[in-house]
């Protein structure tokens, strides 16, 4: 339940509309409160600070507010798609789910739209001598104090969107976001690694993807407790961030002779599957994102190696928080201590490989670069003490010198270069 929740809060907090939404409605509530505080308690009795003009002047007033806030926040609206635009065309169209989860950004246009409801839904309720004689004085002045704060809204705003489209923050945040997977992925319950998958005797039977796309997660409480019900063993096939086609093995059912159709949908219905991945499971999503940020910069077109090294610098951030794990099986276990689900897990080498091949790809030919990299290598080798580990970083050590060295046409570039490469030998050695 507790997986399932949190993958349906990230999807929420993905959504632009989302909070805006939320906004509008808790905006609606407060204006009836208002209201009825206007109703029920004259103004002699209230605070003498309070906006304190008639029917005509609050029509204006409330007009005035709702027209400009509507206005910001078309204004805002078209700011936010601009950079929307300039960040997609930089930095990767698949980083603009960064931008469009932004609380901060998600709560400006809540602001403005929360503010022009709200004098909409108060504007109803004036009247004039005509029609009864009912000004809502505190609600004009609720209306006012709205207009000031939006005022505020709007400077956060433009100095945050500065901010957010620059490269250093951009790839700060996917970092941040890449450790807190791996911390999440770390510390989930009831996991043990197994050098291997285990010796499973007897029947066994597959379940079927009827759909295609990305598996986004599994949820985990529910496998363990269907295998454990059946006193079954669940090999999961894929993990989160892989591509799931229509016909494709999702899971290994061991010791089932044959699941029945409302136990296979069962099983399917603890997938999410979507078109797009997600980091709710996915380590390799953020890993993905720094590289490609990475690639585009040290394209032709943009030659920008500062902001391939800024990726660098995080991958190696994320790459010490991973730790040494080896391609192996995470097995879950039921309640009466069996294990009941096998999960494989993303290696210290997959990651490694995903996070520097581009480089060395895209980026031989950059001195600063190549030089950059061979620094983290070594780096890394002084954080992590595994031999599994070191053997990987070695070979992406030299493998990085090999390619570095043949693109190099001056001798002193070369030396250089050389003295990197020695540097991370001597570092990383058996």
């Amino acid at each position: 339940m507790r997986e399932t929740l949190l993958a349906f809060w990230e999807r929420l907090r993905a959504n632009f509309w989302f909070v805006p939404s939320l906004m509008a409605l808790a905006t609606a509530g407060f204006s009836y409160g208002v209201t009825r505080i206007d109703a029920n308690r004259p103004v002699h009795d209230l605070m003498g600070w309070l906006w304190s003009g008639g029917a005509d002047g609050a029509r204006s007033l409330l007009s005035t507010i709702a027209s400009s806030m509507i206005t910001v926040a078309g204004t805002v609206f078209s700011i936010t798609i601009a950079a929307l635009t300039l960040a997609g065309s930089q930095f990767g169209w698949r980083l603009l789910r960064n931008f469009t989860r932004d609380l901060g950004n998600q709560i400006v246009l809540g602001t403005f739209v929360s503010t022009f409801l709200y004098c909409l839904l108060i504007l109803r309720t004036v009247r004039s001598e005509d029609e009864g004689g009912f000004v809502p004085h505190v609600s004009v002045t609720c209306a006012v104090v709205f207009a000031v704060a939006s005022v505020g809204v709007l400077i956060y705003f433009i100095d945050h969107m500065a901010r957010s489209i620059q490269a250093e923050s951009l790839i700060a945040a996917i970092g941040a976001d890449l450790r807190e997977t791996i911390r999440a992925l770390r510390n989930s319950s009831d996991e043990e690694v197994l050098v291997g998958p285990p010796a499973v005797d007897g029947p066994m039977d597959s379940v079927l993807a009827e759909e295609s796309g990305y598996l986004e997660h599994l949820n985990h409480d529910r496998l363990v407790e269907f295998a454990e019900r059946k006193s079954l063993l669940i090999e999961s096939c894929l993990g989160p961030g892989d591509f799931v086609m229509r016909g494709s093995e999702l899971f290994k059912v061991h010791g089932a002779v044959s699941l029945n159709r409302h136990e296979q949908k069962e099983l399917r219905e603890a997938t999410k599957l979507d078109c797009r991945r997600t980091p709710t499971q996915d380590l390799r999503f953020g890993v993905r994102q720094l590289t490609e940020i990475a690639v585009r910069a040290l394209s032709p077109g943009i030659n920008d190696p500062y902001t391939a090294m800024t990726c660098a610098d995080w991958l190696a951030d994320c790459l010490g928080e991973l730790g040494c794990k080896q391609n192996v099986l995470l097995c879950r276990f039921g309640p009466s201590g069996e294990p009941r689900l096998l999960e494989r897990t993303v290696s210290f080498e997959e990651v490694t490989n995903l996070s520097f091949d581009s480089f060395r790809i895209y980026g031989a030919e950059s001195l600063i670069v190549m030089i950059h990299l061979l620094n983290l290598l070594t780096r890394l080798g002084l954080h992590v003490q595994e031999e599994y580990c070191r053997a990987v970083l070695r070979q992406h050590s030299k493998a990085a010198a090999e390619v570095a060295l043949a693109a190099c046409r001056g001798q002193w570039d070369r030396e250089r270069l050389e003295a990197a490469a020695t540097r991370a030998r001597s570092v990383l050695a058996e």
